[in-house]
């Protein structure tokens, strides 16, 4: 068995042969380990045409197979290839799956945080609505009976304002971030206030009552170094008081004033814990406290 090219063959041991027409087997030359051809000798002489044709033979031979391993090598790495282009597009399915998932649970997570927002505020609305039934029910008891002796007002129960026709009570205080008389808002009621950016302070009280008419109401505003702010037309011990505020019988739905108080300048408000107390009459209404970051 042995590669051939027209009457030149190369035999399994190297060597390169023709078979003449009358059946003679012909040796012209050897291909040794190191790949060179070494011709045998004819009568003492090199049959130079014999070893041409040989020698051509020979190239074709190392051309052919080291086109064979060329196209093994070509198909090999467009397997790998192929294969790597496969792995890293599934990669880049996988991850946008995920951002696909992060996004889905970061919405269900806001969603649920709503929920538990409303919930809270909800309960809220019903705690204040059944104080004020229990102070109406005690009041209705001290009309019929005046014998009977005051309830004590349990502890850190939020003071309510009363008079002769009903009760009054702040149930809420929202504050917002705002330029001067509230014309740009930096940071809506909800939002985070930091320091660098705090200049006007508007207050949002919601209420609950069941009386109706006017009111005056004082504002204390303490700063997180504890100093109770004050202006120029400020009050004695107060930071800035509102006249005539409309008072109307509620549930806990409406809102009072929206007013402002504060510097044209950012960075007025320090950081730390702000208190907020609200006051009428010399009575203490409703505090709360606003975190600037």
């Amino acid at each position: 068995m042995g590669i051939s090219s027209n009457k030149y063959q190369i035999s399994e041991e190297g060597e390169i042969f023709s078979i003449e027409d009358d059946g003679t087997i012909v040796r012209i030359a050897r291909i040794s380990e190191n790949g060179k051809i070494e011709p045998f000798r004819k009568h003492g002489k090199v049959d130079e045409e014999a070893l041409s044709e040989a020698t051509h033979l020979s190239l074709n031979f190392f051309l052919m197979f080291f086109l064979i391993i060329f196209a093994v090598a070509t198909i090999i790495l467009a397997v790998l290839w192929l294969d790597e282009k496969s792995d890293c597009e599934k990669q880049v399915f996988e991850l946008a799956k995920l951002r696909k998932d992060s996004s889905q649970t970061e919405l269900d997570l806001r969603e649920v945080e709503t929920k538990l927002a409303a919930s809270a505020e909800k309960n809220s609305d019903l705690e204040v609505k059944l104080e004020i039934c229990e102070k109406r029910a005690l009041n209705n008891l001290r009309v019929t009976d005046d014998t009977t002796p005051k309830p004590k007002e349990p502890e850190n129960r939020i003071p309510a304002y009363e008079q002769d026709d009903g009760l009054f009570m702040i149930t809420a205080i929202e504050v917002r971030n705002t330029t001067k008389n509230s014309k740009d808002i930096i940071s809506d009621f909800g939002e985070k206030i930091t320091s660098e950016s705090a200049m006007f302070l508007q207050l949002r009280i919601r209420y609950a009552s069941y009386i109706y008419g006017q009111k005056a109401l004082d504002v204390k505003i303490f700063d997180a170094n504890g100093h109770l702010k004050k202006g120029a037309n400020s009050k004695e011990n107060y930071t800035y008081s509102v006249q005539g505020v409309d008072i109307f019988r509620t549930d806990g739905g409406n809102y009072l004033f929206k007013t402002t108080w504060g510097s044209s300048e950012k960075g007025f408000w320090p950081k730390g814990t702000t208190r907020i107390e609200i006051w009428s009459d010399g009575k203490f209404l409703k505090a709360s406290e606003l975190n600037i970051y």
